[in-house]
């Protein structure tokens, strides 16, 4: 075996963000990636003030820790063989473009269902899962007061729709090659949603990773269609996966007409969050 991967894929990446914080504690050095403006700074700290003042207490849930020596020999083979099978799938649909894929599903659903299921794997070793994330990040909008809020968010490229299911307040689109996984999923190709969302129809528009294959950019240009004038974007990927693409991600996003207002790493994930112009 190549070692257990909760080292790789967790461990060294908490240590890497660790010893980042440590230069910049001992030796005034900046920590890596990307940091928040001073703006951006003070916003959240006006944040913190309001909900100490409304007595509002932060929670976070953790998954249980799963201590890595309790594991058999062959439940650690076992879980080796679903990351690389995992692996191989994702390669499968970055190197394909997406009419290739939606082909692909049309005639053998259990690809997709496949899929999900060796996801469903890798995230058990995974930190938080980033569409908690995005949802947070949605419910925390701000309104004037008294102002109740109902948007209209598409979730392109949805996978099981957990998303919707922390949104049900909201008019949520649902899109993905096809609905086995979930009888709310509209079955399309997210390249081209014109069947189901006029221009500027859209208050949201979310891609929690699914920014795959080798047309990803229309993929951009199909939300900025369906979004309306201020309409936000959100994008969730994994860093790793950014890793060749995220400068080309960034002017793709900008050249769209999109002000990005947010660009941060957590963990092991990319989080970016844009507005259109």
């Amino acid at each position: 075996m190549a070692g257990y991967p909760y080292d790789q894929i967790i461990k060294w990446d908490r240590i890497e963000w660790k010893r980042s914080l440590a230069d910049c504690a001992v030796d005034g050095k900046l920590p890596k990636g990307i940091l928040q403006t001073k703006e951006q700074m003070q916003q959240e700290l006006i944040k913190w003030l309001e909900r100490l003042e409304r007595n509002e207490i932060s929670i976070f849930e953790r998954r249980n820790l799963v201590e890595p020596s309790l594991l058999s020999i062959a439940e650690l083979q076992q879980q080796q063989r679903n990351l690389s099978e995992f692996s191989r799938l994702n390669n499968i649909i970055n190197n394909s473009k997406s009419e290739t894929i939606h082909d692909k599903i049309q005639q053998d659903p259990h690809f997709l269902v496949e899929y999900h299921e060796k996801q469903d794997e890798a995230k058990k070793l995974w930190p938080f899962d980033p569409v908690n994330v995005i949802a947070s990040k949605i419910n925390g909008l701000k309104w004037p007061a008294n102002v109740i809020m109902k948007l209209v968010i598409a979730d392109f490229g949805c996978g099981r729709a957990k998303l919707a299911e922390l949104l049900k307040e909201n008019k949520m689109y649902n899109f993905d090659h096809h609905n086995i996984l979930n009888d709310k999923i509209i079955a399309c190709n997210i390249k081209s949603v014109k069947d189901y969302l006029k221009d500027g129809k859209l208050d949201v528009a979310v891609f929690c990773l699914s920014l795959m294959g080798e047309d990803w950019r229309d993929y951009i240009t199909e939300a900025k269609r369906c979004l309306a004038k201020n309409g936000l974007l959100f994008i969730a990927e994994t860093t790793n996966s950014l890793s060749t693409r995220l400068s080309e991600l960034r002017k793709v996003i900008k050249d769209q007409g999109f002000e990005i207002y947010s660009d941060e790493e957590r963990g092991m994930f990319t989080f970016i969050d844009a507005r259109k112009l």
